[in-house]
C-alpha cells in the first residue's frame, strides 16, 4: 500500500490537492502549478478530524469546497499514524529487502507484521557503519493506510501519495535552494518540532524535538503581559517564565547543533549553509533572531510568499497544518 510513500509521482503539471492530517484536523489546500510557472495557492478549506470514521466525510467536505473531483491528492499524515525510521539496509535481494526490513522494524514499531506497511528510500552520502549501509523506513498500518485509500478514493478524489512530515519539509527546502545546496530546516508545529537536513531531491537526517509551538506562545503570551517572572500555569520545570523560555530555547539550540554534528561525522557531503525556520508563527522573528546570534550558519525564515502566490488564503487557518499541506501539494513531478 506504501508503495508510493516516499516515491516521486509521474502525474502531469496541474491542479493538485495538498492534505495534512493532522492531531487537530484536516486542512487541504488546490495549488495552481502550470508547467514552468510559479504555483498558486487558490483555496483551502480546514476541517475538524477526531477520529478515523472521520476521514470520508472529511474528505468528501474538501472535494465540494474545493471543487477537487478528480483531482491528484498528496496527503501528509502525522507521526500516529506513519513514522519515520532509520534501519540498516539487510544484504538480500532488492525484492526481498521489505519483507526483511519488516522484521527490523518491528523491533522498533508497536505495529504487527501482518498489519505493517512499510515503504523505504536509501541514504545517500551516509558513512557505512559495520560494513551495512542505511535506509529511511516509513511505517505505518496497513489497515489505516486502506482506509484512508479508501476515504480519499471515496470523495472522488485521486490519490497519488502519501508523505511523512520530514519529506513535505524537504520538499519545501527544495523550493529556497539550488538543486545542489545542502541545508538544515528547523520546523515548530503546534505539539513538536522536526529538524532534517537535506537536500532537494535527498533527505539526509531528521530529529524530533519536544518544543512546540503551543509552550513558545505561551511564553510570549505571558511575557508581553509584563508577567516575565510569575511561574507559567503548567510548567513542568517548575521555573519563572523567563528561565523557562531561556532554557526551552538553548534545548532547542542543542538539538540543532546534536543534529549538524551528528551530520558532519556521519555523511560525506558538504555540511548545511543555512538553518531555515518556519512556520511564520508571531514568535518566530525571535527564535530566529536567538538562533542567529548563537549559530555558527545563517538562519532564515522560510516565508511561504516566497515559494507560492496567493498565501494571503491562509489568514486564520492552522499555520502549522498549512505549511504541511503546501508541502504535501509541491511534493515533486517527474516526466511522464
Amino acid at each position: 500500500m506504501l508503495s508510493r510513500l516516499l516515491r516521486r509521482d509521474k502525474s502531469p503539471a496541474g491542479a493538485r490537492i495538498g492534505v495534512a492530517l493532522g492531531a487537530q484536523g484536516m486542512l487541504a489546500v488546490r495549488i495552481e502549478q502550470p508547467f514552468d510557472q510559479r504555483p498558486r495557492l487558490s483555496e483551502v478549506v480546514f476541517h475538524p478530524v477526531a477520529a478515523e470514521s472521520d476521514w470520508p466525510q472529511a474528505f468528501r467536505h474538501v472535494a465540494d469546497v474545493l471543487s477537487a473531483q478528480g483531482l491528484p491528492v498528496v496527503v501528509q499524515v502525522h507521526a500516529q499514524l506513519a513514522s519515520l525510521l532509520q534501519l540498516a539496509l539487510p544484504e538480500v535481494p532488492e525484492a526481498e529487502r521489505p519483507s526483511a526490513l519488516k522484521f527490523r522494524a518491528r523491533e522498533v514499531s508497536p505495529i504487527p507484521l501482518d498489519d505493517m506497511a512499510l515503504d523505504y528510500v536509501d541514504v545517500q552520502g551516509m558513512r557505512a557503519r559495520g560494513g551495512e549501509n542505511s535506509c529511511y523506513c516509513a511505517v505505518a498500518r496497513l489497515s489505516q493506510m486502506r482506509a484512508l485509500r479508501d476515504a480519499v478514493k471515496g470523495a472522488g478524489l485521486r490519490l497519488e501519495a502519501i508523505d511523512v512530515t520530514d519529506m513535505v519539509l524537504r520538499h519545501l527546502l527544495g523550493r529556497v535552494q539550488t538543486p545542489e545546496e545542502n541545508g538544515a530546516l528547523l520546523f515548530i508545529g503546534s505539539h513538536g518540532a522536526r529538524i532534517i537536513v537535506a537536500r532537494a531531491d535527498q533527505l539526509y537526517l531528521f530529529r524530533t524535538s519536544n518544543l512546540s509551538a503551543d509552550q513558545l506562545e505561551k511564553l510570549q503570551v505571558e511575557r508581553s503581559t509584563g508577567e516575565g517572572l510569575r511561574l507559567a500555569e503548567g510548567d513542568d520545570l517548575g521555573m519563572a517564565v523567563r528561565d523557562s523560555g531561556q532554557q526551552r530555547t538553548e534545548a532547542l539550540l542543542l538539538d540543532i547543533q546534536r543534529t549538524l554534528d551528528f551530520y558532519d561525522s556521519n555523511f560525506t557531503g558538504p555540511p548545511p549553509r543555512r538553518l531555515w525556520v518556519l512556520p511564520g508563527w508571531r514568535f518566530m522573528p525571535s527564535v530566529a533572531s536567538q538562533l542567529g546570534e548563537q549559530m555558527r550558519m545563517p538562519v532564515h525564515k522560510l516565508k511561504l510568499d516566497e515559494v507560492l502566490d496567493g498565501v494571503e488564503a491562509l489568514e486564520g487557518q492552522p499555520i502549522d497544518l498549512a505549511t504541511l499541506a503546501i508541502g504535501a501539494a509541491l511534493r515533486p513531478r517527474e516526466a511522464s
